[in-house]
């Protein structure tokens, strides 16, 4: 049975305007000999990540993939910092210099990444089928606090194709992590 876990809890603050502190929810997911990092992100000390890995009896070596919802630095900036792991790249798994394509967005056998637009044209959620608590969606930005969805567009790229994924994450996943605030469950919505 796959487990994830926040390794990190997310923070965002609107320090003042034109400046905002932030740093994702670095989310472990482990699924079998996989152990993967979505959202690897900025925390001011990368310390704070080591320490976590430690609680699971994991260093950064242990860590098989990482990947990030979407590419603002403030979620992939430590994204090279796992050496023995394979960089998820949208439609790609890259090792050194070699690129493998993904075969239907399957990350590991239970994990799969899809594409969820909005936040950023780029933006994907990575989908863990099978846990104790059912899906579970690691989706980043797409949601701003909660299941809270906001049509401005100094925060997503286009709100409205945003609205869309997100209702997509929803209705597919039991539980939602978010990019910057705790788990909430998954809705049916129409």
């Amino acid at each position: 049975t796959p487990e994830v876990d926040i390794l990190v809890p997310g923070y965002s603050n609107h320090a003042s305007i034109g400046i905002m502190e932030a740093w994702p929810n670095v989310v472990l997911i482990r699924d079998g000999s996989d152990n993967i990092i979505i959202d690897p992100g900025s925390v001011i000390d990368f310390s704070v990540i080591t320490d976590a890995l430690a609680r699971f009896d994991l260093g950064i070596k242990d860590i098989t993939a990482v990947g990030a919802t979407h590419y603002h630095m403030d979620h992939f900036r430590y994204i090279g910092a796992f050496p023995c792991a394979r960089v998820i790249d949208r439609n790609t798994f890259t090792v050194g210099d070699r690129h493998y394509i993904l075969r239907k967005g399957k990350i590991s056998h239970n994990v799969k990444m899809v594409k969820t637009p909005g936040h950023t044209p780029d933006s994907v959620t990575f989908f863990v089928e099978n846990t104790r608590d059912g899906v579970i969606a690691v989706c980043g930005d797409i949601f701003v606090r909660d299941s809270d969805f906001s049509d401005d567009f100094s925060i997503h790229s286009d709100p409205a194709l945003n609205r869309e994924s997100g209702l997509y994450v929803m209705n597919n996943a039991h539980r939602i992590i978010p990019g910057h605030t705790p788990m909430f469950e998954g809705l049916k919505v129409a």
